[in-house]
């Protein structure tokens, strides 16, 4: 075959791409003495197996479309709107529109939203993979600062609105912010949605954490305050099993249909297997039972971890109890170097975490002694161990200086 003297052209967006941190770190996952207190991964072990199993086989015995091409499964739909209710939203089916996944929700929404060069609210850190869907629209990001306690600078989020730059959305995720941990109070979730209605600027709300609150106080999703300018995004990965790539949006109803052809492009807008499958689980089990298994059990493993941080971590560490979500955000003292500190923890003492400027938007000093720490897939032993490997470290390097 005559060799060709041109060479394929890649879009531009795609030229500088990475990896996400979540596909760097999954290459250790193999190894026996490695602790990883970095991927926000769902222990899985509490899932039902015995009952996916049971609703596997009573899907392909009984049901001689699941593997056809079908419309979007309307008793799945049906019953998110029953779960959403439990959540703190009323909500109806034809306002569901089911995804593959919450990163597919997130990728269709602002695909329908974004323009060239559109301008973004966010904070300043925040879920990579917000930023990969976003990466192809070039989009003008516009920052705002996260309080340790209420989330998103509410204030800043208003200066913005009120300039002259147009945003097209704002993205946040409102309980147990990934990194941050941070759960937004009830009245800024009031205040957010109104900023949202009085300036004409969607929301997007991602909510993969929603459920998971382990202080008794669960808050309704900012969602609750105006259905009609935010954007809801769901999912089961951290409630059953990331791997069924199930999730979905609620939206107004006369947006699905654009979502549904956004959404055709990309996989046919079928309902898949995974859907039957999900669908079929929800009827097996009583889910709210399952979920305060969840609670019981990663509170258990938040607990161990700020108990490790408060026995092993320096005193001028901060960090703050979370009441939702699967993460501890810890600011280190400033004097540790980030890059020696996560080469040495990695390399020498075998222990993952994920540093903050892989969240951050603006690169600069004041960004860098951040680290996410995850506590839901480690065990109770992985973890003490993982921040006393962590604690070493920081000790080897305040020796060299």
């Amino acid at each position: 075959m005559e060799q060709s003297n041109h060479r394929l052209q890649l879009a531009n967006w795609t030229k500088n791409i990475n990896p996400s941190a979540m596909q760097t770190f999954l290459s250790f996952a193999d190894s026996p003495d490695f602790i990883s207190l970095g991927l926000g991964l769902p222990d899985c072990s509490l899932l039902p197996k015995t009952i996916v199993e049971k609703s596997i086989r009573e899907i392909i015995v009984s049901d001689q479309n699941s593997f056809q091409y079908t419309q979007p499964l309307s008793s799945l739909k049906q019953q998110i709107v029953g779960l959403m209710r439990e959540r703190g939203l009323f909500c109806k089916e034809n306002e569901i529109f089911l995804t593959t996944g919450a990163q597919q929700g997130i990728s269709l929404l602002v695909r329908m939203l974004l323009n060239h060069k559109s301008s973004i609210i966010t904070e300043n850190f925040i879920y990579p993979g917000f930023l990969q869907a976003i990466e192809p629209y070039a989009p003008i990001l516009h920052t705002v600062s996260t309080h340790f306690r209420n989330g998103i600078n509410i204030d800043d989020v208003e200066r913005i609105l009120q300039s002259d730059c147009n945003p097209t959305l704002i993205y946040l995720v409102a309980d147990g912010g990934n990194p941050h941990s941070v759960t937004i109070p009830l009245s800024h979730r009031e205040q957010l949605a109104s900023l949202a209605r009085k300036y004409g600027v969607p929301i997007i709300e991602d909510d993969p954490y929603g459920f998971l609150n382990y202080d008794n106080n669960m808050l309704p999703p900012i969602i609750s305050f105006d259905s009609e300018w935010i954007f809801y995004v769901g999912t089961f990965s951290k409630l059953l099993a990331p791997s069924f790539r199930v999730g979905w949006l609620i939206v107004p109803e006369n947006l699905q249909k654009h979502l549904s052809i956004l959404k055709e492009g990309s996989d046919i807008n079928i309902a898949s297997f995974s859907q039957r499958i999900v669908s079929k689980i929800l009827e097996n089990i009583k889910l709210t039972d399952h979920v305060q298994s969840l609670i019981n059990f990663y509170r258990a493993k938040r607990e161990a971890i700020h108990a490790a941080l408060n026995e092993y971590f320096p005193k001028d560490a901060v960090y703050y109890l979370p009441s939702n979500g699967i993460f501890f955000w810890v600011k280190l003292p400033d004097w540790i170097n980030m890059h020696e500190f996560f080469e040495c923890a990695l390399k020498d003492y075998q222990v993952a975490f994920i540093p903050g400027e892989a969240f951050s938007i603006i690169k600069n000093s004041a960004n860098k002694n951040y680290i996410r720490l995850n506590f839901s897939l480690p065990t109770l032993e992985q973890i003490k161990e993982g921040i006393c490997r962590l604690s070493k470290v920081i000790a080897y390097l305040k020796e060299k200086i």
